[in-house]
């Protein structure tokens, strides 16, 4: 969603995306009259592990259709931060590098890519307890989230900082801090 906004609204100075589709998973979005349909889940490639879902395999089948691809090419001012797991049972960690190497055909460098290792879906600020199993009101099932908790804790501090670090960078702020 974050990716799709600022590939439509040029105002945007900075955005971080965390762990995102590079096409639409969930809901179509129409703007000025365009629009870009989201992706049919293959529920056929669902991998149900024993109390969990896997959805990974599903959203790759989805992700080959081009008129779902989120156009990162249009962003032209904002900075992006791309954040992911590389363990991540939802989101292929190839999506966020997919969305740099498009930025990269078309002449934009204006983001940072950082994948971390070992980590699954849920990055979230620093000291909020992991979450790799989760109750997914979508799917009324719960969702296998991947990753070792050990390496997502630290991710999710890691990545904190960062994001704090990104927006201070790209927006220009005299003091940027935590209040976790």
């Amino acid at each position: 969603m974050k990716c799709t906004l600022i590939s439509f609204f040029f105002y945007f100075k900075a955005v971080v995306s965390v762990n995102s589709f590079h096409f639409l998973s969930t809901s179509e979005h129409v703007y000025n009259g365009v629009t870009q349909p989201m992706s049919i889940l293959d529920v056929s490639s669902l991998n149900f592990d024993g109390p969990t879902i896997n959805c990974r395999e599903a959203f790759l089948a989805a992700e080959n259709i081009p008129e779902n691809t989120i156009p990162v090419e249009r962003i032209q001012k904002a900075d992006v931060l791309f954040i992911q797991g590389s363990e991540d049972q939802l989101v292929d960690s190839q999506c966020a590098a997919l969305m740099a190497f498009r930025l990269r055909q078309h002449g934009r460098y204006n983001f940072a890519l950082h994948i971390y290792p070992k980590t699954g879906h849920l990055i979230e600020p620093a000291y909020l307890p992991v979450c790799p199993i989760n109750y997914h009101s979508v799917f009324r099932f719960n969702m296998d989230y991947g990753g070792v908790p050990e390496y997502h804790a630290k991710a999710q501090e890691d990545s904190w900082f960062r994001i704090i670090q990104f927006f201070k960078d790209r927006l220009g702020a005299k003091k940027a801090q935590s209040r976790i």
